[in-house]
């Protein structure tokens, strides 16, 4: 019976080892990116707008630099 019970362990010891091996690789997709140009203003439903121009599924952000706001397209490549 303890020959079983060690058995069972490392194959679900194995199991377990491959499916972290295999599961991060499908959630590590690569996102790119690309600036929309503009006036040096943002506003969120515009840039969400013209993120959609670029790519249908793209989501669109207004991030802030020193002195002017910008907005970036990013999607799943």
């Amino acid at each position: 019976m303890a020959r079983f019970s060690c058995n069972v362990f490392f194959l679900l010891l194995l199991v377990c080892s491959v499916t972290l091996m295999v599961v991060p690789e499908s959630y590590a997709q690569e996102l790119c990116r690309e600036n929309v140009p503009g006036d040096g203003t943002c506003d969120a439903t515009v840039c969400h707008n013209k993120c959609l121009t670029v790519n249908p599924k793209a989501a669109g952000n207004c991030l802030d630099a020193l002195t002017r706001r910008f907005c970036l397209c990013t999607w799943a490549c």
